[in-house]
């Protein structure tokens, strides 16, 4: 219905809550990837990482449990939609929910819409996304030295700024 109707559907993911088992976002990427492949009216934005920000209910219950936040507001910059604290105490989940979240950039041949004018990132893109498709599909996030180049390449931008 939704395809004959010319609706265009967005999906946002958030991976990483304080419960989540490493399992749980397997399956919710599964869940992802099913939902790209209804249709070229799916879209998939990117997957977020849990970030309880103040005075939500999440946040005031970690507190209680002995969570640390930061404390300055500017300390809160550091917060990205592909990064949070929350498990920094447990590096290999914060680990995995990095590599999804930049594999996870590349799923949807129809996002990004900066790359459209610029050709060489659009072939980048196409060329990265059956890659991504296959990482996360199968779980296979290591190796992974596209994650260096990304990393790279976004502190060249910066700089550039």
């Amino acid at each position: 219905l939704i395809q004959s109707k010319g609706i265009d559907l967005a999906a946002f993911f958030i991976l990483g809550f304080p419960t989540e088992t490493r399992r749980e976002m397997e399956q919710t990427i599964a869940f992802a990837l099913e939902t790209l492949r209804l249709g070229r009216n799916f879209h998939l934005e990117r997957f977020f990482n849990f970030t309880p920000y103040p005075g939500t209910e999440l946040y005031l219950e970690l507190e209680k449990q002995g969570t640390r936040f930061p404390e300055k507001l500017e300390d809160w910059g550091a917060y990205h939609w592909d990064y949070s604290h929350m498990h920094a105490a447990n590096p290999e989940t914060g680990d995995f929910l990095e590599r999804a979240s930049m594999a996870g950039k590349f799923l949807d041949r129809q996002k990004d819409p900066f790359i459209e004018f610029n050709w060489i990132l659009r072939t980048l893109f196409a060329m990265y996304r059956p890659v991504a498709w296959a990482r996360l599909g199968s779980s296979w996030l290591w190796p992974m030295p596209e994650l260096w180049l990304a990393k790279a390449f976004k502190k060249i931008t910066e700089r550039n700024k």
